[in-house]
Formats: structure tokens, C-alpha cells, sequence
């Protein structure tokens, strides 16, 4: 990849589309930290991956969230999807109990899921969500 300058502002969504061999595969992993860039720089909230401590950087993927181009690799196939889209609600924002089911059951309506296989990449989409 070369020359690739993107800009989101807080609140925002953005989202890497093209067609096969554009990049897209190189371009995401890197902006989040999950894959090494040779040259420039990706900030997030100002601050840049590769200056970033542990701690930050966990601090920083915390409130990023992420849809995969394939959706089987974005929930772990060992939970259930109702637990997969607790986990990060747990891990993020500390509900448990009554009241992290509450909110796992209102996500799928929010992002409009329908139910059924064909709906896998718009059952990541409440996973996503909960973070950021």
C-alpha cells in the first residue's frame, strides 16, 4: 500500500470497501494496531500505535470497533452468539448479570438482524458496537 491518508473524527464510522486485491486486507489490520507499518504513522485519538505502551494501547482498542470482512473469524466459534456479543460488554464495559443480558438482547434489533446464517456480518455489527 502506498499513500493511504484516512481521517475519522470521533462519532464517526469508516468503512475500507474495494474490490479484490485493492488493499483492504493490508490497510485495516493496520489501522488498528494488529498488523506493522513500514512507513508513516496511524494515530487514534491523537496518540500513534507504534509510540503507545501496553497499557495504552489497550486503552485505545477498547474503543475501537471492528467488522471483519468474514464474519466467522469475528465471534468465537466456542460461545453461543448471545454469550459472543456479552463478551466484549463484560470485558469493556464491566456488565454482568441481569442487566449485561438486557442489553445483549437489545443490540441484534439495533443494528436491524433478522435472524438466520445469511445474517453472520450484520451479527458482528452488535459486537462491534459495544465498543468506543
Amino acid at each position: 500500500m502506498d499513500g493511504v491518508n484516512l481521517s475519522v473524527k470521533a462519532g464517526e464510522t469508516l468503512a475500507i470497501v474495494g474490490e479484490s486485491g485493492s488493499g483492504k486486507s493490508t490497510t485495516a489490520p493496520a489501522t488498528i494496531g494488529l498488523a506493522p507499518v513500514t512507513s508513516g504513522t496511524v494515530r487514534i485519538l491523537g496518540q500513534s500505535f507504534a509510540d503507545s505502551r501496553h497499557r495504552e494501547l489497550r486503552s485505545l482498542r477498547e474503543r475501537i470497533g471492528v467488522v471483519f470482512q468474514n464474519p466467522a473469524t469475528s465471534l468465537n466459534p466456542r460461545f453461543a452468539v448471545r454469550n459472543a456479543v456479552a463478551e466484549p460488554l463484560r470485558i469493556h464495559r464491566g456488565l454482568r448479570g441481569r442487566g449485561l443480558y438486557d442489553v445483549v438482547g437489545q443490540l441484534p434489533a439495533d443494528v436491524g438482524l433478522g435472524g438466520g446464517w445469511g445474517e453472520l456480518t450484520r451479527m458482528s455489527c452488535p459486537v462491534a458496537s459495544v465498543k468506543g
